[in-house]
């Protein structure tokens, strides 16, 4: 008996040495598990990081290309019938449209002077001679950079007539006091403008010119159809000026100056019967 307790005690105490902790060592393996966790975890924040960053950046870039395209939106502007509007440009510059026209341009940046037109509009450019005012109507484009002119879209091409300074419509340079037609074909016919900008409020100025020619300008910006019976007066010179006169008054002046007789058909609708050339 006593040799079986004394094999149990050496038993034991065998048990005892092997289930002993060794605490130097079992704290090495544990920085090295913590180290390699914690790696793991680095490695883990390095891969989300750039992906954080790259975001910002698209959000900051996206900001600025949104405040960039807000402030350089375009704006378009267009008339009804019978309606005339002055509207005023970012950069200075003054623009009045004619009935059923619409342009178009940068809302906010003023130092875009680029313009878009269908139709037809007297421009006032404000000068800036490192800044040219451009001007896409047609198949025609008009650069300037401070000067006073009239733009007509019409279906058969563009016409242009520049009251003071100098405009280039597709290169070809047009002076105060001269008119350009450049067709869809692209042909191009200069001519002596006239009551440039007349249109805005009705003054016309002619000084021997056909009355063919004061007819078709009066029908234009009145809106109205004069038919002359006698087609020998189409030829005839005539010398006046009309400042805001009513349609009435006009053909009136027209009646007296050639003896003629005048008819109303209507307020839109007038015949001049008879007359000649004085």
């Amino acid at each position: 008996m006593e040799n079986i307790n004394k094999k149990v005690w050496d038993l034991a105490e065998n048990y005892q040495k092997e289930l002993s902790p060794d605490v130097d060592k079992a704290w090495t393996e544990f920085n090295k598990r913590r180290e390699v966790e914690n790696e793991g975890k680095v490695v883990k924040r390095n891969f989300l990081l750039p992906l954080g960053i790259a975001a910002s950046l698209m959000l900051l870039v996206g900001f600025f290309f949104f405040n960039s395209s807000t402030q350089n939106s375009m704006e378009t502007i267009h008339t009804a019938a019978n309606q005339i509007e002055k509207l005023g440009l970012p950069d200075g510059s003054e623009v009045w449209l004619n009935e059923n026209t619409t342009v178009s341009h940068f809302a906010v940046n003023g130092s875009d002077r680029t313009v878009e037109l269908q139709g037809e509009a007297f421009f006032e450019v404000e000068k800036d001679e490192n800044n040219p005012f451009i001007i896409k109507t047609g198949g025609a484009v008009i650069e300037v950079l401070g000067t006073a002119f009239n733009v007509k879209n019409v279906k058969n091409g563009v016409e242009v007539e520049v009251r003071n300074g100098i405009v280039r419509v597709n290169g070809n340079k047009v002076k105060a006091g001269e008119q350009i037609f450049i067709s869809n074909s692209g042909s191009i016919e200069k001519n002596k403008g006239s009551n440039i900008g007349g249109w805005i409020n009705k003054e016309l100025n002619f000084d021997k010119v056909p009355l063919s020619e004061i007819i078709n300008e009066i029908e234009e910006i009145y809106k109205v159809k004069v038919a002359v019976r006698n087609l020998k007066l189409n030829d005839c010179s005539f010398t006046t000026e009309f400042h805001d006169e009513s349609i009435e008054n006009i053909l009136e002046i027209l009646k007296v100056g050639f003896g003629c007789e005048l008819k109303k058909i209507n307020n839109e609708s007038f015949v001049l019967k008879g007359g000649s050339c004085r």
